[in-house]
């Protein structure tokens, strides 16, 4: 006669094994769920192969804006020197004064790694350019201690700025 002990030992032994039906039902379903992280893999690098990704070269736009000075600017006045490129208003709130602040704390930050800051050239290029006069963006523009060239211009000429560098305006219009 078996005591209770060796027959629930006997029992827990047959549980822990899983059967061979159960073992196949893991067999398939690990093989499916590889099969579908391959069909997305490969989907994904398809979809990125064909999209274009990132802002165009900033030298091939065609823009003559007006800086906070008045004075007529276009790319090849800012050649030869990198550019940190970022769009905003004067009446924003939160965003572009928060960026304005850590981009020159970006400048701050090359100096005391022994670069030269002044070659980091920060461009505000409004998406309000009924406001944003050049003595709007001077004042404003101001209020931060950084090098930084702000632009504006006759809304066709911003517009079709923004509209080489991607849908701005609506983009701003969410995060602004």
């Amino acid at each position: 006669m078996k005591s209770k002990d060796q027959t629930k030992n006997g029992d827990d032994r047959n549980r822990s094994a899983p059967s061979p039906s159960n073992r196949l039902k893991y067999i398939i379903g690990g093989a499916l769920f590889a099969a579908l992280l391959v069909a997305v893999f490969m989907l994904s690098n398809r979809m990125a192969a064909t999209q274009s990704v990132g802002f165009p070269n900033f030298q091939d736009s065609q823009f003559a804006l007006l800086d906070q000075n008045g004075n007529r600017r276009r790319p090849d006045d800012f050649a030869g020197q990198p550019i940190a490129l970022f769009f905003g208003f004067t009446y924003c709130p939160d965003v572009c004064p928060i960026t304005l602040l850590n981009l020159t704390s970006a400048q701050d930050q090359l100096a005391a790694a022994g670069q030269n800051a002044d070659n980091l050239q920060i461009l505000f290029v409004t998406v309000d350019p009924e406001r944003d006069t050049p003595s709007q963006l001077k004042a404003y523009l101001s209020l931060f201690d950084a090098n930084v060239t702000g632009l504006t211009g006759a809304p066709g000429d911003v517009a079709a700025t923004l509209q080489h560098f991607g849908d701005i305006n609506r983009a701003c219009s969410h995060l602004c």
